[in-house]
């Protein structure tokens, strides 16, 4: 997540922390549940419900918001850096 949300590896200390404020959700855990059923036209279609611990997704949103927070510069660094690589590849015509 660090390096590709602020373009640099997280010392030990970020590491830790992070890993620390993770741990308890991530060994409460998650119980996904895939199941059959019939949609709105009468087609049956695959559901899965997870419950339990949070998703990949509310993990990874979490420390998102939390590097925003802690290291606003590197997010502002790493999004000018991305946007003008974004504008070299289509300004050349690639």
């Amino acid at each position: 997540m660090y390096q590709e949300k602020a373009l640099r590896v997280p010392t030990t200390e970020e590491l830790a922390k992070e890993r620390a404020k993770i741990r308890p959700a991530l060994e409460k855990g998650t119980v996904s549940t895939t199941k059959f059923v019939k949609n709105k036209k009468g087609v049956m279609e695959q559901v899965t419900v997870q419950e339990g611990g949070p998703t990949k997704e509310a993990v990874a949103t979490s420390i998102e918001e939390r590097l925003k927070q802690q290291n606003p510069d590197d997010i502002d660094r790493a999004a000018r850096i991305g946007f003008s690589n974004w504008i070299s590849q289509n300004a050349s015509g690639a």
